[in-house]
């Protein structure tokens, strides 16, 4: 069975998203940090422009998630993979 790999779609909704929250988590940083009363005013408005354009960049994540197909063969494959894998493990555990 050949595996399949995420849409292009997907693949730039992903990295635009991680992008963002990058760029947020580095401006939260940022304004932690800062002592300035006046700096830290911009870097509050920053942060909430950011965090506006965060929630843009998550939203079209998560339709990129939900248009993605689903292989349910694969699901069922994995499903038989880890019962098998937890009855050995059971099996083990009662030996000792």
């Amino acid at each position: 069975m050949p595996k399949q790999s995420a849409s292009r779609e997907l693949k730039r909704a992903t990295e635009k998203y991680h992008g963002i929250l990058l760029k947020h988590q580095q401006l939260q940083k940022q304004f932690v940090g800062e002592d300035e009363p006046a700096k830290r005013e911009k870097l509050k408005a920053k942060l909430i422009a950011s965090h506006k354009a965060t929630k843009v960049a998550e939203k079209e994540f998560n339709r990129a998630i939900a248009s993605e197909p689903v292989d349910y063969d694969a699901l069922m494959e994995l499903k038989t993979t880890i019962k098998k894998v937890i009855k050995e493990s059971l099996a083990e555990l009662l030996r000792l």
